[in-house]
């Protein structure tokens, strides 16, 4: 219920720890994207992907890692098709789309950099609200993502 939302779970796959305004939901596909940013370097997925169908139990249907080791999340939006995902690095000047038309096979499309300036975008869902904790915890769990819906 958009109008009353309510604590249903935590996402805590390495790509939503530490988001930062790069998630977004596309409520046509009932489909979530979450992206690491803060603290994210190293091995972990870059980007992960959800059904939503279910928002009180959301299932993870695929991680991908991009390029870039030390990508910095932000702004991430789905196309209003919801078959591709955009999203900005704050520290590269970079910009990436991702073909989500299969889900659970995500696959790069473009990998740009920005020429000058710095790369920026809107990560608002239509159906769920994501709140980053960064560094608190919340009954118990480690820093994550909250899923309200």
């Amino acid at each position: 219920n958009p109008h009353a939302p309510r604590y249903v779970t935590h996402l805590d796959d390495p790509a939503s720890l530490y988001d930062w305004e790069d998630g977004a939901v596309n409520s046509q596909r009932a489909l979530l994207a979450s992206a690491e940013s803060w603290m994210g370097a190293g091995p972990q997925p870059a980007v992960s992907f959800y059904d939503l169908s279910n928002c009180a139990h959301p299932r993870l249907l695929s991680s991908v890692q991009l390029p870039d080791p030390k990508l910095m999340a932000h702004g991430g939006n789905f196309a209003y098709d919801g078959k591709t995902y955009w999203i900005t690095s704050y520290n590269k000047r970079r910009l990436y789309a991702i073909d989500v038309t299969d889900p659970r096979h995500p696959k790069e499309l473009l990998d740009w950099d920005f020429p000058g300036g710095q790369a920026g975008g809107a990560g608002a869902g239509q159906i769920c609200h994501r709140i980053s904790l960064n560094q608190f915890t919340v009954d118990g769990h480690p820093p994550d993502t909250l899923l309200f819906c």
